[in-house]
């Protein structure tokens, strides 16, 4: 696990290893132990940096940037290559020389090889550079799920590369201008999808794409896709041992490692699943590691020390007090554009305990995607069943059903859940699909719009993307399509983003048995009803789980509740003050993003009690302290 950058320059200027150290220095996290940098002065200058967390050979040999055995390719790679044991037996076999017991020596051997589509060849999480002195050519490439990130700006003739965006805008001469498309995009997920970015100009490569750039000209290819088109005719309990099959085998490549090494531990299903597999590769006690919350909605503690106890780890915990203040603005330094997945708060400090101890965490990441385990995809399928009945039939029920989730105690998630449920089910698929997604509709937008933001806004489609990930799925299937949208969207935009950056900044690599590609070519081929059944998600993993006795009971039969935090209670209570300051600020106003009056509306409403916007409220927050670190 390491941080990369680099560049290729068309104008010669004033640049040597000076903007590489730079470049490496803001991210510095990323890789603490080591740096590395090289600069080709030939035709064009081209440079590359590398940040080093010594994961696999500790050695000075493993020390990038790597190249072949002339030095006429050279590398530098972020993230894990599992199988490079095989590919150097292979490589080996074809006449090529290694220096090293790294995975990352791989690379320059592969592109020598293999050509501009390596990558095909490599199971793992990464993100690499190839510069081919020979050619003047520079690769760029992502691992099949995004687990890695990559930014680049292409400029005059230049194109400049980083992991993250600190390193980027380390470059001299990169603007820092607001794409106001983006921000628009970014107010309805909480993200900004792929390729866009907050910055106009500034691109991120996409998942499983692999970019060359040569004399000014640059080309973009997928060289991975998803086959759903074809179901397998398939048991159980067939399908259910060749899922222990497979997930042993993730788990088991993913605890190779030269340092100490261990598992976050939530208390679902997923992380547990790992956490037993781990045991069952382990000689010695696997450490897990578990943060929770004195609000008992969002403490999960329990259930992770059943599974401690019955796996038997050697188990560590940590409760979150409210500080978010402290680290929010860090955090928003951190992930370099506005990301708004409040989540981002408990994973940096699960990521920061776990830190202390080992240097690689395995997480449960990847399950729910491949597994159906979120309730947005129950609904999706009830909501087109829902569609096709009679009117009169639907006004009864929608009555009905209101009145029920008015009488329940718990009245603001139920009730906000059956409301959601509704309003959305007479939509078209990927559109309800994106209603669920949103942290903001259309009419709340028209209210807290300023009307030029407004006119900007309305022309962006922010359902194209979840169109075309239904239709790129390849099914009609609608649990398996709702997965496909899951994978190409959310996950690689949101949750792993989410991870790289809080875990990165504690100088952590985690890695993600259910996001290996056999694994997630094995569950897109199976047939929804192992997936979920009525509202139960899961289901040929849960039945895995039980046919191997891996977990108690418990963690199977328990309600799903997520990693979250209680952002509202804390942007009533802590964040109080730096919330009004930052949104009413002159400013914040002065942006012209939204109307005052909507604002101080919804502070009033969410301080006394009366609404809840705290969603919504977190965004905007993350929004402005954004801008007051990167633009102001």
């Amino acid at each position: 696990m390491c941080g990369i950058c680099g560049f290729v320059l068309g104008r010669f200027g004033a640049y040597d290893t000076k903007v590489l150290e730079a470049m490496c220095d803001n991210m510095r996290h990323r890789g603490p132990d080591d740096a590395g940098y090289f600069l080709s002065k030939g035709r064009v200058l081209a440079g590359l940096g590398h940040r080093r967390l010594s994961i696999i050979d500790l050695s000075e040999s493993a020390r990038q940037p790597m190249g072949n055995e002339d030095g006429t390719v050279m590398s530098v790679v972020n993230g894990e290559i599992y199988n490079y044991t095989d590919l150097r037996r292979i490589l080996t076999e074809k006449g090529h020389f290694f220096r090293s017991g790294s995975d990352s020596e791989v690379i320059p051997h592969l592109y020598e090889e293999y050509g501009d589509s390596f990558a095909t060849h490599l199971r793992g999480m990464f993100a690499a550079a190839v510069w081919d002195v020979k050619e003047d050519k520079l690769v760029l490439v992502r691992d099949r799920m995004g687990k890695k990130p990559l930014v680049y700006a292409v400029f005059e003739g230049n194109i400049v590369f980083a992991s993250e965006f600190r390193a980027l805008l380390a470059f001299p001469g990169i603007e820092r201008s607001v794409d106001r498309d983006a921000i628009a995009w970014y107010l309805r997920y909480g993200y900004i999808p792929s390729p866009m970015t907050a910055f106009r100009g500034l691109k991120k490569l996409e998942h499983a794409s692999y970019l060359v750039y040569r004399r000014g000209q640059i080309a973009i290819n997928k060289y991975w896709k998803r086959d759903l088109s074809v179901q397998r005719k398939i048991g159980l309990d067939e399908a259910a041992e060749e899922l222990y099959e497979k997930l042993n085998d993730s788990v088991r490549v993913r605890m190779m490692s030269d340092v100490p090494l261990g598992a976050f531990l939530s208390g679902g299903v997923d992380s547990s699943a790992v956490v037993a597999m781990m045991a069952r590769n382990s000689q010695g006690k696997v450490r897990t590691f578990s943060i929770g919350f004195r609000e008992n909605a969002y403490n999960e503690l329990g259930y992770a020390r059943a599974v401690s106890e019955y796996v038997g780890t050697e188990h560590s915990e940590f409760i979150v007090e409210e500080d978010a203040a402290s680290i929010l603005p860090a955090l928003v330094e951190a992930y370099g554009e506005p990301f708004a997945d409040s989540s981002s708060v408990p994973t940096f400090y699960v990521a920061k305990m776990t830190a202390k101890s080992v240097k690689v965490a395995l997480s449960g990441d990847g399950g729910d995607e491949n597994f159906a385990g979120y309730d947005r995809i129950f609904a999706n399928r009830w909501a087109e069943i829902y569609r096709s009945f009679p009117g009169p039939f639907k006004a009864l029920a929608e009555a009905c059903l209101g009145k029920a989730a008015a009488r329940h105690a718990d009245i603001k998630n139920k009730a906000e859940r059956v409301r959601r449920f509704l309003r959305a089910s007479g939509l078209p698929i990927a559109e309800r699909y994106e209603y669920w997604l949103s942290i903001a509709d259309r009419s709340f937008e028209r209210e807290l719009y300023t009307p030029d933001f407004l006119r900007a806004a309305s022309g962006i489609d922010t359902a194209s993307l979840m169109r075309a990930a239904f239709l790129a799925s390849g099914t009609r299937d609608i649990v398996n399509a709702s997965l496909y949208a899951e994978q190409e969207l959310t996950l690689p935009n949101d949750y792993l983003v989410k991870v790289d950056i809080a875990s990165m900044l504690n100088s952590l690599e985690v890695r993600s048995p259910f996001l290996d590609q056999a694994m997630i070519e094995f569950s897109s081929g199976l047939p929804s009803s192992l997936k979920q059944r009525g509202t139960t998600g899961k289901i040929v993993l849960k039945h895995m789980i039980r046919k191997y006795r891996l977990l108690p009971e418990c963690v199977l039969t328990r309600g799903k509740m997520g990693f979250a935090i209680p952002v509202s209670k804390w942007l009533r209570e802590g964040l109080s003050g730096l919330l009004s300051d930052a949104l009413l600020s002159t400013e914040s106003l002065r942006r012209g993003y939204f109307a005052a009056s909507k604002l101080k509306e919804m502070l009033s409403a969410h301080m006394s009690g009366k609404k809840d916007y705290g969603p919504q409220l977190w965004a905007l927050l993350v929004l402005e302290l954004w801008h007051r670190r990167y633009i102001d």
